[in-house]
């Protein structure tokens, strides 16, 4: 989830052209961190930054989280480092980066930090060695997609699942299918099960309009 609760946070991941978040008060940041540690029983909260709220901002928001958040529960930064335009624009400068990646490790965790990207494959850009160097074997990745290799200097990930669950799918029937849904999500579990680096899962629904094609239409 983002750190900032905001409504607006296409800045820094669509694009520049956008306007700023309004970074949450405290008592928001609060309300967030009861729903999630206390109702939901969360044990690890991924807080996503990608400079869609200025940095002063986003370091008040964090401390903030940190201090509304029960011991236990930890907290893990997210950075996107490259947004999702034509261009693939740097999120953040190596300046930005190192500054950010001191912050997090001095104030809200001291052993990870993770990367998150919903793209395969991408060159993560010169803010990544940075990161790397300050986080050394505790850098995640967020988003990882099916059939992508975990690589260097990432050590462990949480892997995307829409596709599997959604991906022309409209009934259960469609999801059962042989070669489809179910039995996608089963052999990409036995195919991280077999590696040695540890993976987690999220469970993410997307929907979207299904008239154009059959199956498999967005």
């Amino acid at each position: 989830m983002h750190a900032s609760l905001g409504q607006f946070t296409q800045l820094g991941y669509y694009g520049t052209n956008y306007p700023a978040t309004t970074p949450p008060t405290r008592d928001e940041v609060a309300h967030a961190a009861r729903l999630l540690a206390e109702i939901y029983g969360a044990n690890r909260l991924y807080l996503i930054y990608h400079n869609e709220m200025p940095e002063r901002d986003a370091r008040t928001v964090f401390t903030r989280w940190r201090e509304v958040c029960p011991a236990t529960v930890e907290l893990v930064p997210a950075l996107v480092l490259r947004m999702y335009d034509k261009r693939q624009t740097p999120v953040f400068t190596v300046g930005e980066a190192r500054s950010l990646a001191t912050f997090f490790h001095d104030t809200v965790n001291s052993n990870r930090l993770a990367v998150y990207d919903i793209q395969a494959k991408r060159d993560q850009g010169d803010a990544l060695p940075v990161l790397a160097q300050r986080f050394p074997g505790g850098l995640i990745r967020l988003g990882l997609q099916p059939g992508e290799a975990l690589a260097a200097p990432f050590t462990t990930a949480v892997q995307d699942t829409w596709s599997g669950f959604c991906h022309g799918t409209r009934t259960s029937e469609d999801w059962s299918q042989p070669g489809f849904g179910a039995e996608a999500l089963r052999s990409w579990v036995a195919e991280r099960n077999a590696g040695s680096a540890p993976v987690a899962w999220n469970l993410i629904v997307v929907a979207w309009d299904y008239s154009a094609t059959p199956r498999g239409g967005y």
